[in-house]
């Protein structure tokens, strides 16, 4: 049970603080609220993004421990392997390994990496075929329009050419006809 001492120093210690701004006779002016809440709101921005900052720094610090134990823990690893009283050969032993870790990372990560890039260049060289498949299509059908075309042009011309061929026999049968009167 509370003592009254114990109440007066709760109630002192969640008692809000007095007011930053002044205050009206009909309550507080709007513009010192809305200045008040700008700036609690740009120091609530701040601290979030301080926060943020301090996440990432602590996932990192984190990640690189994690890096730190595995490989403490390859060291003891090998180094429970292969007992030896010479430190620096335990030492150069699992920088051996160390390296062979890496290279054969390395090495994954190109033949992905290469595969990727086979992959990407298979796919570019199906789409070039599909697109020169296309271009061919098109211009074997233009061909035969143009061809089309020029069949009509030569047909049109044809009988042109006959229809005045008949005028010109016509005309000269007449002419003949009309000198020979």
């Amino acid at each position: 049970m509370r003592t009254n001492a114990q109440r007066g120093l709760l109630e002192e210690s969640t008692a809000p603080p007095p007011p930053r701004f002044p205050v009206r006779l009909r309550g507080y002016d709007p513009r010192s609220v809305h200045g008040e809440l700008a700036a609690i709101e740009a120091e609530t921005l701040a601290a979030r993004a301080k926060h943020e900052e301090a996440v990432l720094r602590i996932r990192a610090a984190a990640a690189e421990l994690g890096r730190v134990h595995a490989t403490l823990h390859e060291y003891e690893w090998l180094h429970a392997e292969n007992p030896t009283r010479e430190p620096l050969a335990c030492y150069v032993r699992h920088l051996v390994y160390v390296a062979t870790r890496e290279a054969r990372s390395i090495e994954e990560d190109g033949r992905a990496r290469a595969r990727a890039t086979a992959e990407r260049g298979e796919r570019t060289l199906a789409a070039r075929r599909a697109e020169l498949a296309e271009a061919h299509r098109e211009g074997v059908r233009r061909l035969e329009d143009a061809a089309r075309q020029a069949a009509r042009l030569v047909d049109a011309t044809v009988r042109d050419v006959a229809d005045l061929a008949g005028a010109l026999a016509h005309l000269r049968a007449a002419s003949t006809a009309g000198a020979g009167s």
